[in-house]
């Protein structure tokens, strides 16, 4: 004959849960609670992403202000740099010079 396990023990516990409300609503449970811990796990690693992808983004943000001013100058400077060169090409249909 066997000895029942002692009492509060995780064996106990879980025979007395399977006995009062049967064995599949408590692998139903213990499914239940394992995805439920995954599903929290897999939440703190995305929020940690989304904190990291923010900081980037600033950090990002703040070099395109300051890269925005420069590439201004620079247009600004093409566009006068082509007008100056208007002159020196033939207009198409004229001969050059």
């Amino acid at each position: 004959m066997t000895t029942p396990p002692p009492p509060g023990t995780w064996v106990d516990i879980a025979s007395r849960a399977i006995v009062q409300v049967g064995f599949p609503v408590v692998v139903a449970g213990v499914l239940l609670w394992f995805l439920l811990t995954r599903f929290q796990h897999n939440m703190d690693a995305i929020t940690t992403r989304m904190e990291a992808n923010t900081a980037a983004m600033q950090a990002q943000t703040q070099s395109l202000a300051k890269i925005e001013p420069l590439v201004a100058k620079i247009e600004q400077d093409a566009t006068q740099l082509v007008e100056l060169q208007k002159d020196s090409y033939p207009k198409p249909g004229k001969a050059p010079p």
